[in-house]
């Protein structure tokens, strides 16, 4: 029988796991910089083989971040620690 704590760092270390994780993480990081204000015109954000989408109810935010995808790109890529 394994004890619980190697349980849980085998299933930490599994692929699965891991992109799930990291998708969590980066959209946390996109949440972030929005910010509070902007965050409420969001209505659905995903990450996933290495694209974040983004679903917005505010045709002015999405022409603003549609200028911005560089900046964002590069935000994420160094909060994030490496490059998607």
């Amino acid at each position: 029988m394994k004890k619980i704590n190697k349980v849980i760092d085998d299933i930490s270390k599994s692929p699965k796991f891991r992109n799930k994780f990291n998708s969590i993480e980066i959209i946390y990081i996109f949440d972030e910089y929005l910010g509070k204000n902007l965050r409420s015109y969001v209505t659905k954000r995903s990450f996933s083989n290495g694209v974040l989408q983004v679903n917005l109810n505010s045709s002015v935010l999405r022409n603003e971040l549609s200028f911005k995808t560089e900046e964002i790109i590069d935000h994420v890529n160094r909060k994030f620690g490496k490059k998607l």
